[in-house]
């Protein structure tokens, strides 16, 4: 019996029932989802931020906020690159090879999530966002340093599934950078605080 309904569970959390172009929906719709709460995150800290500025710190609760964000939005992305490169780099040989990827991913997570506790905000999601391009990028280039398995070998044999791979590898980096990109070029609006009129002197009867 357990078995029966972990074997149900596994199925659809696999979608081992769907063909590619049901399953690539399901990883839209995944990403969807993942993007509304990851802006729901992001906009609870910046909704909050005028209170900030008002009292002149930041309080220990929004800090803490900000640290989760960066490593769990921008740092989770820099974990899932840094288990696909243990994945293609480690030795086929190796001792406790798949503890290893796994270890890799934990131990970049945790990397993240400490890295925004020695940078302000603005810098930890510029350099997490632009490590992640970078890591996902060179996914796809250690490909090419092996014969038949990079892209343009994938594409040449029609071989969808790797094509596919790396081409999803190659968008996700673009995505990364064109968001660290767009974070360096915005400029936070200055406000300018409004002189106070001066006080009305009282008249003094004659």
């Amino acid at each position: 019996m357990a078995s029966a309904v972990y074997n149900v569970f596994s199925s659809l959390h696999l979608i081992r029932f769907a063909g590619p172009p049901l399953r690539w929906l399901f990883f839209v719709s995944g990403l969807l989802g993942t993007a509304m709460i990851a802006t729901g995150l992001v906009l609870w800290v910046v909704k909050r931020l005028p209170q900030r500025i008002k009292a002149g710190h930041t309080p220990l609760g929004h800090r803490l906020v900000e640290v989760l964000n960066v490593g769990t939005i921008a740092g989770l992305p820099c974990a899932i690159a840094a288990y696909f490169l243990a994945n293609r780099l480690l030795p086929a040989q190796m001792p406790g090879r798949l503890d290893w990827e796994i270890n890799a991913f934990f131990l970049v997570w945790a990397l993240c999530l400490l890295h925004p506790l020695l940078r302000t905000s603005r810098q930890a999601w510029l350099e997490q966002l632009a490590l992640g391009a970078a890591l996902f990028v060179s996914l796809p280039l250690l490909g090419l340093l092996t014969a038949h398995s990079g892209l343009f070998s994938s594409l040449g044999r029609a071989d969808w599934l790797l094509a596919g791979m790396d081409l999803t590898l190659l968008a996700t980096a673009t995505g990364l950078a064109f968001a660290a990109w767009k974070l360096a070029r915005h400029k936070p609006p200055v406000r300018v605080a409004r002189p106070r009129p001066a006080p009305r002197q009282k008249e003094v009867a004659l």
